[in-house]
């Protein structure tokens, strides 16, 4: 092999492994949370600033919370040491109280956008990767989970574990609609005017469930991994048919586990969709009488049906204003190409809408 073909199989095989830190944000949530409305922002906010941060929400905080599942518990156990919701970690660590906050309060992003920064920063010790399988017929999810080590990694009880998320889960009803303590708030936060409860909250990135247990694998990696091992765990999984595939993501990590949480640690997490070019439902979303939008979550357009006419406004998440435009008709259509991707409001008159746009 002359020295240009073994250049380029150096390059090759390290391109097929090189990967990106990725870092996981887990949230601790529910639909009876009336302050868990700002924890959501949070994740919002940081995933779009931080496009290698990867949130999960689980709803842990007590059924009859529709979104809950008996795992959620267990995880909540492990990485909240406060208890209670909202509450948030990153990669699994645990942090002093002086560098990480209580709760996922507004006025705490700040603090977590310090940890995400660092934790992003940190140099990848393996790779995750997800290959997907999906039969519709009998609605089963099949996932190869490939992990490649780069570093030597220290003793530890490492797992593999995946959870299955669904995006933009819009029901109605009791279990989904969203308490809310900011109804009442000065103008300007995002969930000001919104009701409370929120009918008809686009609860984003919701664990469904966590595989192959809510604490993950144990023994598909062993005690102290050496660099250039690779290892594989296949998950599987049927969904039901109440969840939209078309929302359904995998989102796999590897971590070291220790039964106090005292020294978890996530190394490396990748998510992917379920079906790769699948895109938001074309579904009405109605939060009144009177008023519905669709398609929620939209992409290049959206349309507004209602009996208000004036001034339709969308604001971002901070509040801030980011289109308004004069109807004079029942049935509005909003060009969106240019927004970026995220959580928003839309106001006409007393109708609001939360709604998200997809890329």
């Amino acid at each position: 092999m002359n020295i240009r073909v073994l250049a380029l199989s150096i390059l090759m095989y390290v391109s097929s492994h090189a990967q990106t830190r990725k870092v996981l944000f887990e949230e601790i949530t529910g639909a009876y949370c009336g302050n868990c409305p700002s924890a959501a922002w949070i994740v919002d906010s940081l995933t779009k600033k931080y496009p290698n941060l990867i949130g999960v929400a689980i709803h842990s905080y007590g059924v009859p919370d529709a979104m809950y599942f008996p795992g959620c518990d267990s995880i909540d156990n492990l990485i909240n040491t406060q208890g209670g919701a909202p509450f948030g970690d990153l990669d699994r660590m645990k942090y002093a109280v002086t560098n990480a906050p209580l709760y996922m309060l507004f006025s705490n992003i700040s603090k977590y956008d310090s940890i995400a920064a660092a934790r992003l920063s940190v140099p990848a010790m393996l790779t995750v990767r997800i290959i997907p399988t999906w039969t519709s017929i009998t609605r089963t999810i099949s996932a190869q989970v490939n992990v490649h080590i780069l570093s030597n990694l220290s003793a530890a009880d490492y797992r593999i574990s995946m959870y299955v998320v669904e995006d933009s889960v819009m029901e109605t009803g009791a279990g989904y609609d969203q308490e809310n303590l900011y109804n009442t708030s000065p103008p300007g936060n995002p969930f000001y005017g919104m009701g409370n409860p929120i009918i008809g909250y686009v609860h984003r990135h919701v664990s469904r469930a966590a595989l192959p247990s809510p604490l993950g694998a144990a023994g598909v990696l062993p005690f102290i991994p050496a660099a250039g091992q690779d290892f594989l765990a296949t998950m599987n999984y049927n969904l039901p048919s109440s969840m939209n595939e078309n929302r359904i993501s995998l989102l796999a990590f590897v971590y070291k586990y220790a039964p106090t949480g005292a020294n978890n640690e996530i190394l490396n997490a990748e998510e992917v969709k379920l079906i790769p070019l699948a895109t938001g439902i074309n579904s009405a979303l109605q939060l009144s009488g009177s008023a519905s939008v669709f398609p929620n979550p939209f992409t290049s357009e959206l349309f507004l049906n209602s009996n208000e006419t004036g001034d339709v406004v969308l604001y971002d998440v901070a509040g801030k204003e980011i289109l308004r435009y004069h109807t004079s008709e029942a049935k509005t259509r909003l060009r969106t190409e240019t927004i970026a991707a995220g959580f928003y409001l839309v106001r006409i008159g007393k109708d609001n809408f939360r709604v998200v746009k997809e890329n």
